[in-house]
This record gives C-alpha cells, sequence and structure tokens, in this order.
C-alpha cells in the first residue's frame, strides 16, 4: 500500500502539535505544573511557563502565575467586564489592580457562525507572543500577562489577559473634549497634541516591524500618563516593514475617524507625528471607495 515515508511521517507527527502551538507529548499537569516543552518557532518569551489542565493550556507569567492561569483556566476570581474588539472581557484581581481577559469571537460575517473555535489558528498564543514582543521592546501596550487554549482536533478556542489600564480609547477621549463633527473647524491644542502623539506611536511600532491588524481609533488607549496600543491579533512581525504595509494601517486608522465623523485635520495632525511616509493616492481612493460601500451596506 501507498504511503509516506517513514522518515516523513516521523518528523510529520513531530512538527505538527509543536506547529500549532500543541504537544502530543505533553503530559497532564495540575496547576502549578511547568509543561516541559514551548511550541516551535515561537518568540523568545523569558519568565513565562505553561501549565496542563485537563484539555486547556495556559502560558502565563511566573510572577503570579497561579493567579493567571486560575482566571484563564477556570474563570476563577473572575466578574463580567462588558466587551471589548470581538471578545467578551472578565475582570479579575491581580496583585494592586487588575487583570483583563479577553476570550476570542468571531467577527465580521463569521459572528453569525456557531461555535467560537478557529481552524488550524491557536490566536491566544500567537498573540500573546507578539503581544510580549512589543511590551519587551518598549513599545506602550497593556502588560502582557497570559493566554491560554483548548484544542478539539485541528479547531482551537482561547482567551488572553493582559493588566488592566486606567483608560478610555481614543474615540472616547475626542468625544469627552467636544469634539465631535466636522464643522469643528477649530481642533484646540490639545486635539493636535494627542493626535501627533498617536503618530509617533505608530511611527515606533512601524520601526519595530509590526504590522497592526486592526488599527483603529478603538484600539488606541488614553490615559493620564499616555497612549497605549491593544489587540495584537493576526498582527505580523517581519524584518522591514513596506511603505505600502505602513500605508495600509494609516489608512485604516484614517477610516475609523471618517466612520465617527471626526474633522479630517486629525489625520494630518497624526501623520505630523509620524513623521516621512509615502500614502499612495490610490490605495487613499480604495480605501475611501471601500468605506462608502461599507457605509451603504451597514445603512450609515
Amino acid at each position: 500500500m501507498w504511503g509516506w515515508p517513514s522518515a516523513i511521517r516521523g518528523r510529520w507527527r513531530r512538527h505538527w502539535p509543536r506547529r500549532w502551538g500543541w504537544s502530543s507529548s505533553e503530559p497532564r499537569c495540575g496547576p502549578d505544573c511547568e509543561a516541559p516543552d514551548k511550541p516551535a518557532g515561537s518568540l523568545t518569551m523569558d519568565k513565562f511557563v505553561f501549565i496542563r489542565e485537563g484539555r486547556k493550556t495556559a502560558c502565563v507569567r511566573e510572577d503570579g502565575g497561579s493567579v493567571i492561569a486560575g482566571a484563564l483556566l477556570r474563570n476563577a476570581g473572575c466578574e463580567p467586564a462588558g466587551v471589548g474588539g470581538r471578545g467578551m472581557l472578565a475582570r479579575f484581581a491581580w496583585k494592586n489592580g487588575h487583570g483583563l481577559i479577553r476570550t476570542y469571537r468571531r467577527g465580521g460575517m463569521a459572528r453569525y457562525l456557531p461555535g467560537d473555535s478557529f481552524l488550524l489558528q491557536n490566536r491566544a498564543l500567537r498573540e500573546l507572543e507578539i503581544h510580549y514582543f512589543v511590551f519587551a521592546k518598549g513599545l506602550p501596550v497593556p502588560e502582557p500577562l497570559g493566554a491560554c487554549w483548548q484544542r478539539a482536533g485541528v479547531w482551537f478556542s482561547g482567551a488572553i489577559a493582559t493588566r488592566e489600564i486606567e483608560a478610555v480609547n481614543l474615540i472616547e477621549r475626542l468625544e469627552a473634549t467636544a469634539l465631535k463633527r466636522p464643522s469643528d473647524a477649530v481642533v484646540n491644542e490639545y486635539h493636535a497634541n494627542l493626535m501627533r502623539s498617536c503618530g509617533r506611536l505608530f511611527r515606533q511600532m512601524h520601526d519595530m516591524g509590526v504590522f497592526h491588524a486592526d488599527l483603529h481609533a478603538g484600539n488606541v488607549l488614553s490615559s493620564e500618563t499616555g497612549l497605549y496600543l491593544m489587540d495584537f491579533d493576526k498582527a505580523l512581525v517581519l524584518p522591514r516593514l513596506s511603505r505600502l504595509q505602513r500605508a495600509r494601517n494609516l489608512f485604516r486608522f484614517r477610516r475609523s475617524l471618517e466612520k465617527r465623523h471626526f474633522p479630517p485635520s486629525l489625520f494630518e495632525l497624526l501623520c505630523e507625528g509620524y513623521g516621512p511616509a509615502v500614502l499612495p493616492g490610490w490605495m487613499s481612493r480604495v480605501y475611501q471607495t471601500k468605506g462608502h460601500f461599507s457605509d451603504w451596506a451597514s445603512g450609515r
């Protein structure tokens, strides 16, 4: 009977489980047990441990890991905290503050499908790796605490935990400072400084080689200490971002301002803070056309 050569079969069996964030050889660990293997191809993550409970696996910080793992794996000490991005939020006490857990949910048209599992995508572990990468590089982001996932065949479900920051998103900050409509022709110095700071933040992220998959105003947090980026689901870490990748992120962000009818001058101020960039006219028109179609389809 035809079959793969034994060497290829052996390599496949070794590589396949680890490629997607789990290992068939992992022992069943208790709540305080560190799993011995780290998935292949992951970014370097110091001071994190892997914990297995039943069919669930968690990757959490060593410091305070039992509390984080309990919240992720068993919802220990958790209380509902609303909705964030495409996931439900839960809050738990951690050290002198709180941690937030975001459970992954489908977005777009896929949100109408049953269940919240993703084919061949361990999104929780991947986002944790990228989130930790930018945190370790000094990008202002909420501190990553851990992630958990559960596999059923080739389907993954999961959640990610970060430290809660006392902040509001950029949309709420702009609306709270009486900037709501294009007729607000005068953008005061506070708004100007806020958008320039936002541009510098995006530049810092791009210079790290990070492409944000969903860069919009709702994913920028504004606090008394400054701005923070969040939601690195499906983000990419590359040796270097191309001009088009940078432009895609910026135009995506511009669209989020247009949807809320903020003055166009806000994006111009953001570009001032961002610095030199190539923003192709054809790409700008594509994003504008896409936005008009989205408005028409949603009845806006």
